[in-house]
C-alpha cells in the first residue's frame, strides 16, 4: 500500500521535475502504491526539507520544523558571518532552509499519517501533536550516513520506541544508511535492519485513532507532580510541631 523512502532521498526538487515525476508516476501505478519520501520543496521563495505523499493522483507535504544547526541553516547568520564567517562554511547547503511550522499529519487515501523529518523525531512534542491532530500512524524518514555505523545510529533510533509508546501508535522508521525499523504501540521492535546493510523491510502495521494520556495532556504530568511534591512539604511542614 505504502512504500516509504528516507529523508533527502531525492536530494533537489522532485515536484517541479517532470520526468522524475513521470518516472514515478509510472512506478506507484505499476506497483498500485502510494510513496512518502524525501525531498526538498520551495514554496514562496522558501526552501523545505519535507517529506511528499505522492500517488496517482494526490500529493500531500509535510516540512521539517526542527533544522540541524551548521547544517540545514546558520543560526545567528549576520552576526556569524562578521564574528565568526569560517563557521558558515560547515553549513551542508548553500543557503538556509526553512523550518516548517505546523505539526500535521499527512493525508493518505490509507489514513493519515503524523511524518517526522530526523532531528524532529527527538522531540516528543511534535510527535504527540502531530498525533493529536489525527495522526494514526507515525512514521518517521531520516538520512543518518553521517554517523556511519557509530552508537549514534542506535540512538536515534531509540527515539521511535518512545515516540510509540508516548503516543500508541505503529511506528514506522526508514533510515537511508540504516537503522530503519517497525516499532508496535507498546515499545516492541518487531523488525529492525543493521547498520549500512542494504535491505528493503515489508510489514503491516496499524492504524489507530484511539488517543493516550500522553498524547492528550503532554508532559503537564512532570510540572504538575513537583508542584503536588512542593506542596504536600509545605502543608507537612506546616502540620509538624516545633
Amino acid at each position: 500500500d505504502l512504500v516509504v523512502w528516507s529523508e533527502t532521498s531525492v536530494p533537489s526538487e522532485l515536484l517541479d521535475n517532470s520526468d522524475r515525476m513521470n518516472k514515478i508516476y509510472s512506478m506507484l501505478s505499476d506497483k498500485k502504491c502510494g510513496l512518502l519520501c524525501g525531498t526538498f520543496y520551495t514554496e514562496k521563495g522558501k526552501t523545505y526539507n519535507a517529506a511528499v505523499y505522492i500517488d496517482s493522483d494526490y500529493i500531500s507535504t509535510y516540512f521539517k520544523q526542527h533544522l540541524v544547526p551548521f547544517g540545514e541553516y546558520v543560526p545567528m547568520r549576520r552576526l556569524i558571518e562578521t564574528v565568526l564567517p569560517f563557521l558558515t562554511d560547515i553549513n551542508m547547503l548553500s543557503s538556509d532552509l526553512e523550518a516548517g511550522k505546523e505539526s500535521l499529519p499527512v493525508e493518505t487515501p490509507h489514513g493519515k499519517i503524523s511524518t517526522l523529518v530526523c532531528f524532529d523525531s527527538i522531540f516528543s512534542h511534535l510527535a504527540r501533536r502531530s498525533v493529536k491532530n489525527g495522526g494514526e500512524l507515525i512514521i518517521i524518514i531520516t538520512n543518518d550516513s553521517w554517523y556511519k555505523e557509530s552508537t549514534a545510529l542506535r540512538h536515534h533510533n531509540a527515539q521511535a520506541v518512545f515516540r510509540a509508546v508516548e503516543n500508541g501508535r505503529y511506528t514506522v522508521r526508514c533510515a537511508n544508511s540504516g537503522i530503519s525499523s517497525f516499532v508496535d504501540p507498546r515499545g516492541r521492535v518487531l523488525e529492525q535492519t543493521e547498520p549500512l546493510d542494504t535491505v528493503t523491510l515489508t510489514r503491516a502495521v496499524g492504524l489507530i485513532q484511539n488517543k493516550t494520556l500522553y498524547t492528550v495532556i503532554g508532559n503537564l504530568f512532570t510540572p504538575a507532580s513537583v508542584l503536588f511534591v512542593v506542596m504536600y512539604f509545605a502543608v507537612y511542614k506546616k502540620k509538624s510541631p516545633h
